[in-house]
């Protein structure tokens, strides 16, 4: 009867350490979408330069989901790469 409780314990043991390896893992924790501010952060402008530039065609890429902008991270990443000059 041991054995049995034992060899579900390790197993118990080895899902909980499988799922919190997952949890940890960077994709995980990253959000999918971001709202203005994070966006702004990230591309290095001010959210009213995004607010003011949302539909020129020289502003980063951005989602509608019901009412409210988001912006995607590697989109944003993307585009600043883009604004790269060499001179």
């Amino acid at each position: 009867m041991t054995d049995s409780y034992t060899d579900q314990g390790a197993a118990l043991i080895a899902e909980i350490e499988s799922y919190l390896a997952e949890a940890r893992s960077e994709d995980y924790l990253r959000p999918e979408v971001v709202n203005e501010k994070e966006a702004a952060r990230i591309a290095g402008v001010s959210v009213q330069w995004l607010r003011n530039n949302r539909k020129s065609p020289a502003a980063p890429p951005f989602c509608k989901i019901g009412s409210r902008v988001r912006y995607r991270p590697e989109s944003l990443r993307a585009w600043v790469r883009q604004q790269e000059v060499k001179y």
